[in-house]
């Protein structure tokens, strides 16, 4: 006789997986998902998909990708090319120091934090100002 789902992984075990999951990136948390659910067999990738708060698709494409794990392209990458946070303003840059000299009178900002500056230009005001 099988165990309910609810039996699968015990109170203690549920929580070392849940915090070890989060340590996880984003592609290892899709496959560690997968292979957990598999081990679990008929029913698993509800019970998993329900115990990290993530879709069944997402566990789905995490066992494609192990049974193609040989052919992967993206092997050490985090993410697709091109995807993630575009890169900020060098520092030190030309178009940083105008920007400095644009807003040094019209600033205000947090005395225990010099990091933190606010100012009263709207970001067209900023891009008109540097175009002239």
């Amino acid at each position: 006789m099988t165990k309910p789902a609810s039996d699968w992984i015990d109170g203690t075990a549920k929580t070392q997986v849940k915090r070890f999951y989060a340590t996880l990136s984003e592609k290892d948390q899709r496959r560690f998902a997968a292979l957990e659910a598999q081990r679990l067999g008929h029913g698993g990738i509800e019970y998993i998909a329900e115990l990290f708060g993530c879709s069944t698709k997402t566990i789905s494409r995490g066992i494609h990708e192990l049974n193609t794990l040989d052919d992967d392209p993206a092997a050490g990458r985090m993410r697709r090319p091109g995807a993630g946070r575009k890169k900020s303003i060098t520092p030190g840059s030309a178009i940083e120091q105008n920007l400095n000299s644009l807003t040094e009178t019209r600033t205000a900002g947090d005395p225990d934090d010099p990091e933190i500056v606010f100012t009263d230009l709207t970001p067209t005001q900023l891009e008109q100002e540097l175009q002239a």
